[in-house]
């Protein structure tokens, strides 16, 4: 026997892939490499059993003996990295020497690092395999003939059709379902995931292999072809699968290929490099990696969709409802077995009104759509572009969708089989866009439905209040509401300024259907003010009168203050896991109340200054009562600057007090061991408190007025790993500077009561030299475990009329560790000082809002320094 290093059939083998692997960058991995390396694969068994096998024994027609290539390998779908699965088939008791010959075939693999399944079976063990154990009932409902006897093969088919397939269908069925929870519980719902699994994540290629296993299973049609042929897909469902294949199969070779190994995950730092593979380019509005997302999700749902749906029309799958007559709901719609199913004569719509019907029935009803209902809307969208867009039966069915209280699920009917992007082709042009950071996870489409759902369905826990102040909203204002989300993000893709964008564009739209004008103004606002609430209330400053009637003025009325709010919550948690944050609930509430204070002809802030000042003194006398003496506390009062009185608690004033107190003590101490002056140097005080329901924690840091403490605070945080999320920066009269962070929860793994002492000492190090932080952060950013981030470009933005006081400075960036760090050492490098901080991370992505003042008071101005101020930062943002 030929030794496997003097392999002809191997060299061979290793030659070809190499000559493959070398087209994969160029764009060379789909389908036809798919083939191709399965061929090889093929082409190295048959060459090899006629090196191992003597002359006259090798397996052939008749002899008993095959070589059968099972799973992947059996669809010739192989990958670049893909195992290579084998079966030796025999008829009876596997002979001694078909062992020893195997292994030689089975050695060179191995030696060219080949990942290789292979197993031994008679056709009897594999028929009483299959009807127990599903893996392998699966892996041979892929089986092809490689070498041997091809009879045998057919043979094993037969016989599993008649005692596995047909017998064991429902248990079959059964099993992949549970496999279908697991799969989804690991791997995600691809279709809408950040990092999708393209081959186990639902939408994934497994989805379309089931359905070709389910399909021979329960009606003998095993191929695309066949069951086109046996009607149970149609002839655009069957294309559309067919080219998603050929996409998930080139994507999954291309990841292969860079990754050097099976890869299913499509990671985010690989992302742009397959979308380069595929050809796509950088468009006026779009990255490339954006349009090929945009791409593959839309294709990823649509093999979702279709899966469900297929699964669905499978015998005796009526939704769990048993078998019930035929229930007419209205002309060409009827209900059989928990499904809905078009009733036209000839099988064409000749209304083709009953195509937007049958989506309102399933709304009320709460009945899906027939796996064939499906297929005839979307082999019926011409007639949706040609007579029903516009139409206002058409309008009038979509309105009642959006009415129903159960929207979302006859939407997502309407998205996957293309009747919402034919009938709205506004939203059609958004609904696959996908932007690329790690805060918008979904589609628009997904996002919009996801959006959709929380508004109508049960609120609870953070979303209780909320579901009050739905229930507050009378039904107009609700379809307002619907309307609204539908279309909020209907302006994306156009370059920017989305929100202004898509008002224009919604307003057009309904006016376009001739809808009531305070409907269509009340969408206008919600569409164009979307972000408004959200992005005021945690970008700026909410004790800033001007910034509150500002919001007041856009919102106009109290209804419409409502909706803002439900929609602002539903766009942010619907945006992706961990978006919503107490913190920044609490701040968008605070925002409402004072809002609404206004709308209701309460005074802005200014006409109560003097009351609102009186009143929090006596607060804080009567809270220090028993803490401070009376003198003590009628000093530190009078230190106090006024907007730290107008923007504290009470309960927050009295902790800083004791805090201040505390800094003195620690000052007097220093001087007296270090006397001349300079003992003060470097002091100061922590406190930590954690903030009630809102996932935060405040920490107080008194010190003395020392120039860069901003930054430092901002850069010991950092180095220990918190979060911030906004600071604000108090001069006292007495050179004391209170700052108040706001910060997440630290990890769980953290002591908080040692982190914060851990985080005092560290600040009275670096603010007396021994601790170098430039060089901490800068070891600590560079090490092997930090996290890398996308390439984003830096924008800064400046603005000198967003307040009275203050310039205020917009940065957008890519996160790093210790960027706030940065970011106040530039600003102390450029004379300003930060009055206040806030913090908002979306990913990979930071948007941090600076107020800011000359050292020597005052608003930086001149044409010439705001551009220094802004080259300063880009350069800052830029660097790290």
């Amino acid at each position: 026997m030929p030794k496997a290093t003097d392999s002809r059939a191997a060299s061979a083998l290793r030659a070809g892939r190499e000559a493959l692997a070398a087209q994969i960058p160029s764009g060379g991995a789909g389908r036809r490499f798919t083939l191709e390396l399965s061929a090889l694969m093929d082409a190295y068994f048959q060459a090899r059993v006629a090196e191992v096998w003597p002359r006259g024994a090798a397996p052939g027609p008749g002899r008993g003996l095959a070589l059968v290539a099972v799973g992947g390998y059996g669809r010739s779908e192989l990958c670049l990295h893909s195992d290579i699965d084998i079966l030796v088939l025999c008829r009876g008791r596997i002979p001694a020497q078909a062992l020893d010959m195997a292994q030689a075939l089975f050695y060179p693999l191995w030696d060219l690092g080949l990942d290789l399944g292979h197993g031994f079976r008679s056709v009897k063990e594999c028929v009483a395999l299959a009807r127990t154990d599903f893996e392998v009932m699966a892996s041979l409902l892929d089986a092809r003939l490689v070498a041997g006897d091809a009879d045998l093969l057919a043979g094993l088919r037969a016989t599993l059709a008649a005692k596995a397939h047909g017998p064991r269908a429902r248990a079959f069925t059964g099993w992949l379902a549970a496999q279908n929870a697991g799969r989804l519980a690991r791997h995600g719902d691809s279709s809408t995931l950040l990092e999708p699994d393209l081959k186990q994540g639902a939408g994934g290629l497994r989805d379309i292999h089931q359905v070709l296993w389910l399909g021979r299973v329960h009606h003998g049609a095993g191929t695309l072809d066949a069951l086109l042929r046996a009607g149970r897909l149609t002839e655009a469902q069957a294309h559309f699968l067919a080219d998603a294949q050929r996409l998930l199969l080139r994507v999954r070779n291309l990841l292969h290929h860079a990754s050097g190994r099976r890869n299913d995950r499509l990671h985010l730092a690989l992302q742009p490099r397959v979308a380069a593979a595929l050809g796509y380019e950088d468009g006026p509005d779009s990255l490339a990696v954006e349009r090929f997302l945009g791409r593959l999700h839309r294709d990823m749902a649509g093999i979702k969709a279709l899966h469900a749906a297929f699964w669905a029309g499978l015998p005796g799958a009526g939704g769990g409802r048993g078998a019930r007559p035929v229930r007419t709901l209205g002309p060409g719609v009827v209900e059989r077995e928990g499904q809905l199913h078009f009733d036209v004569p000839g099988g064409y719509p000749r209304e083709p009104q009953v195509l937007s019907d049958i989506f309102v029935y399933s709304a009320r009803s709460e009945l899906p759509l027939s796996w064939e209902a499906r297929g005839f809307v979307s082999g019926h969208l011409h007639l949706v572009r040609e007579r029903l867009r516009d139409a206002p039966g058409a309008v009038q069915g979509l309105l009642d969708v959006l009415a129903s209280g159960g929207a979302a699920p006859a939407l997502g009917q309407m998205l996957e089989t293309g009747y919402l992007g034919a009938l709205l082709p506004e939203f059609g042009r958004v609904q696959d866009l996908v932007q690329f950071d790690t805060y918008h996870i979904y589609p628009v489409g997904q996002h919009t439905l996801r959006a959709i759902e929380l508004l109508e369905g049960p609120l609870d826990g953070p979303g209780r209040a909320f579901a009050a102040l739905r229930d507050e909203l009378p039904a107009p204002r609700r379809l307002a509401l619907m309307l609204g989300a539908l279309l909020h993000d209907i302006g994306k893709g156009l370059g920017g300024g989305h929100s202004r964008k898509g008002r224009a564009i919604a307003t057009a739209l309904l006016e376009r259907w001739g809808l009531e004008p305070e409907l269509v103004a009340d969408v206008a606002v919600l569409v164009g003010e979307h972000l408004t609430l959200y992005e005021t209330a945690t970008r700026r400053d909410l004790g800033d009168e001007a910034v509150v009637a500002a919001c007041a003025g856009v919102v106009g009325g109290e209804q419409r203050l409502r909706m803002l709010m439900l929609l602002s919550f539903a766009d942010a948690t619907a945006t992706g896991p961990g978006v919503w944050k107490p913190w920044a609930a609490s701040l968008l509430w605070e925002l409402y109340a004072k809002i609404l204070h206004i709308l209701r002809g309460g005074r802005l802030a200014s006409a109560d200054a003097v009351r609102a000042l009186g009143d929090m003194r006596e607060a804080v006398r009567a809270r220090a009562a028993g803490a401070f003496a009376p003198q003590a506390v009628e000093e530190l009062l009078e230190l106090m600057p006024q907007r730290y009185l107008l923007t504290a608690t009470p309960e927050a004033v009295v902790r800083h007090m004791g805090l201040v107190r505390r800094l003195r003590g620690m000052v007097a101490e220093a001087e007296r061991v270090r006397p001349g002056g300079r003992g003060g140097t470097g002091v100061v005080a922590v406190e930590a408190s954690e903030l009630a329901d809102s996932g935060c924690w405040e920490v107080a840091i008194a010190g003395m007025d020392t120039p860069g403490l901003f930054a430092t605070l901002a850069g010991v945080l950092a180095l220990h790993g918190v979060n911030i999320v906004s600071a604000q920066c108090f001069a006292w009269r007495d050179a004391t500077v209170v700052d108040v962070f706001t910060v997440s929860d630290p990890p769980e793994f953290l002591n908080p009561d040692d982190l914060w002492s851990r985080v005092g000492a560290s600040v009275r190090g670096a603010m007396s030299g021994r601790l170098d932080l430039d060089w901490r952060i800068r070891e600590k950013r560079n090490a092997p475990t930090a996290p890398k981030s996308l390439e984003i470009e830096p924008e800064v933005a400046i603005h000198n009329a967003a307040s009275d006081f203050h310039t205020v400075i917009e940065i957008t960036a890519a996160d790093r560790l210790g960027l706030l760090y940065d970011v106040g050492t530039a600003l102390h490098g450029l004379g300003l000082s930060v009055s206040m901080a806030k913090i908002a991370t979306y990913g990979d992505r930071v948007a941090d809002v600076f107020y800011v003042r000359e050292a020597a008071g005052g608003k930086a101005d001149g044409h010439e320094r705001l551009r220094a101020i802004e080259a300063a930062l880009l350069a800052c943002l830029a660097g790290g």
